[in-house]
């Protein structure tokens, strides 16, 4: 289809040079839905990446991928990541994550850096964001009588304890905000507090 055409004529351009890489990089940051949009391209396909078909999905985590090498891709990719957590991490929500799919699997490339990580929590509210989600993963875990589910499986919400292990490694900064900041902590401690009966 035309998304694996798009996908396809960007893998080309960028192993040809770095201008290309540049030149694919830099289509992402136009407007999802025409020119009074709001959204960047690239928001708005981290959102969908859930949805996508399988092959175009792989596809464009491998292009994301060859792109990551440029600084400042990267550091608009993450707010973009940050900005569309949630969708992405809906995907995992309802079935186990697969690496070579998710967006999820590609935070490690950015969240293991003090300068990629810090403007995340301080500007794209990341951290409320990773715990939203993990209670949200957490809380489908646990049956209404308090019991874990049979049916749980770990990659379910494995994604996002990664995330918050690795925020919280990448800069005494992140666990200051997490611990000075009330509404943060509250949520860490209620993750805590659903987590007594979920096997890991």
């Amino acid at each position: 289809g035309r998304l694996a055409a798009a996908i396809g004529w960007a893998q080309k351009r960028v192993a040809v040079s770095d201008a290309g890489g540049r030149a694919v990089a830099a289509a992402f940051e136009g407007p999802a839905d025409g020119a009074r949009s709001m959204r960047p391209r690239l928001w708005a396909l981290l959102e969908a990446q859930g949805s996508l078909p399988y092959r175009a999905a792989v596809a464009l985590q491998r292009l994301y991928l060859r792109l990551l090498v440029d600084a400042a891709f990267k550091a608009r990719f993450a707010a973009a990541f940050a900005t569309a957590y949630d969708a992405a991490a809906a995907d995992v929500h309802h079935r186990p994550a697969r690496p070579d799919r998710t967006v999820l699997a590609l935070s490690v490339q950015f969240l293991n850096r003090e300068h990629c990580v810090v403007p995340l929590v301080e500007e794209h509210g990341f951290l409320a964001a990773i715990l939203r989600n993990l209670r949200r993963c957490v809380s489908a875990a646990v049956l209404p009588d308090g019991r874990a589910s049979p049916g749980l499986d770990f990659g379910r919400y494995a994604p996002v304890v990664s995330d918050l292990r690795y925020a919280l490694s990448a800069s005494p900064k992140v666990a200051l905000r997490l611990v000075s900041d009330a509404q943060l902590l509250g949520a860490f401690i209620e993750v805590l507090g659903a987590c007594q009966l979920v096997d890991p």
